[in-house]
């Protein structure tokens, strides 16, 4: 369809000729007619001939960059729908709608969250598709009589008004980068306000923006304790904090404080843990005279034992005992053969100490200082090879600890006796009747 002409002019002159009978009624009537079609024209205007010259223009007011107050002019019929729109490349931003009322519209835009100092588009739109049927008819069906230099026609066939101009919101350094945060531009809003906030630490909300886009970006942050909660835990007892940004705070701090309380209890869980592994080990190494070793409890039953802590092999009895090494334990037990119940603990490890540090590899000296009551045998002399003196004893401690010591002679009059080996026995147990000897 061809496009509506952007002139509307008079009907052209009828001719002044005189004319009798039938031909001055026919002459009168079309003369009639055609006064009555230009008293239309001058009435509807061009709507009427097929065209409708048709435009918007749209003043700014910015208010603290917050708002934004638009007024509007149009060549539009009254109840046309405006609708406005401010983008950043294919982003769209905000939007707004208004209706025009004797050629003006007016509309705020909340632009809280358009980045500043950087050029976006704004568009006032005028598509027929959301107009009543009044203003269709003025228009015509999809805007097609409309005219004029902002009239674009759409690959759809529909006609629209778009006035397109381009905004700058002007803003400081701090504002700017706290719009790039609420765009999600975390990068770019973090490197603006590093710098705002390390000269301005009581600038609670720039520390709170920044804390939030840490915290998002950066994992390691999202941690109790972390530099961002401290920067959160310090905003939110602002009273001027505003109320999107404080519920944003209050929410992230919820989360924190939930993930402090468990990894409070973690860390108490592992400090149990820990106490009761070292009350474990120190267990596992001490020697308790005429009780245990190793934890290892006189009387208890073999079966017992064996099941925590399983041989490495099951020997036969001899004398009435039976003799079970515990690789798992570093010690042997002696089992009594009727009763299958401990006896005897025994080790040659120099792991397990006494109080006093007292062990497995001491001079037997040392523990007569501790137990000046102690009972010591000694075997026979024996000479090796390279004819060192050598002989083995035993020590016996009424506190239920027998001490094996092997004697070196050293020269004349000169022996040195250390402990080899110790074994837990009940209390009160003596060696049977031999000569003793002092170390």
């Amino acid at each position: 369809m061809p496009r509506p002409s952007a002139t509307c002019g008079a009907p052209e002159a009828v001719s002044t000729r005189v004319l009798t009978g039938r031909r001055l009624r026919a002459a009168f009537g079309r003369s009639l007619f055609l006064v009555s079609l230009f008293s239309l024209v001058l009435a509807w205007g061009c709507g009427v001939l097929g065209s409708f010259p048709a435009s918007v223009e749209v003043h700014l007011v910015n208010d603290s960059n917050q708002i934004l107050v638009l007024e509007g002019t149009a060549r539009l019929p009254d109840s046309a729908p405006v609708s406005v729109e401010i983008r950043d490349a294919d982003r769209s931003l905000v939007h707004g709608a208004s209706t025009v009322r004797r050629g003006r519209f007016f509309l705020t835009l909340d632009v809280a969250r358009a980045p500043g100092n950087k050029p976006l588009l704004l568009e006032v739109v005028f598509d027929p598709r959301q107009a009543p049927e009044e203003v269709l008819a003025e228009v015509g069906p999809d805007g097609r009589w409309m005219v004029g230099e902002q009239v674009h026609e759409e690959e759809d066939g529909r006609y629209r008004v778009v006035q397109a101009v381009q905004v700058v919101l002007p803003m400081s350094r701090r504002d700017a980068a706290i719009r790039q945060v609420q765009a999600g531009d975390l990068a770019a809003g973090i490197a603006g306000l590093e710098p705002v906030v390390a000269q301005e630490r009581d600038d609670l909300e720039a520390r709170a923006w920044l804390a939030l886009a840490r915290l998002q970006r950066d994992p390691g942050e999202r941690i109790p304790g972390s530099t961002s909660h401290r920067d959160l835990s310090a905003a939110v007892r602002s009273k001027s904090l505003p109320g999107m940004l404080r519920s944003q705070v209050s929410s992230w701090l919820a989360r924190l404080d939930r993930e402090a309380a468990i990894l409070a209890n973690k860390q108490a869980w592992e400090r149990e843990r820990r106490r009761l592994q070292a009350q474990r080990e120190q267990e596992r190494w001490r020697v308790r005279p005429g009780r245990s070793m190793a934890g290892v409890e006189l009387g208890l039953e073999g079966r017992v034992l064996f099941a925590a802590y399983p041989p490495a092999s099951l020997p036969a009895p001899v004398d009435g005992l039976r003799r079970v090494h515990l690789p798992d334990l570093d010690v042997e037990v002696d089992l009594e053969a009727q009763t299958h119940r401990v006896v005897r603990v025994r080790t040659t490890s120099e792991r397990f100490r006494l109080p006093g540090q007292l062990g497995v590899g001491v001079p037997l000296l040392a523990f007569r200082e501790h137990h000046p009551d102690m009972v010591a045998t000694l075997g026979p002399v024996e000479r090796d090879q390279d004819g060192q003196r050598t002989a083995r004893g035993e020590a016996w401690l009424a506190e239920g600890l027998v001490l094996e010591y092997e004697r070196t002679f050293a020269g004349p009059g000169l022996a040195l006796d250390i402990v080899v080996g110790m074994s837990v026995v009940p209390p009160s147990q003596f060696p049977p009747p031999a000569p003793p000897v002092t170390p």
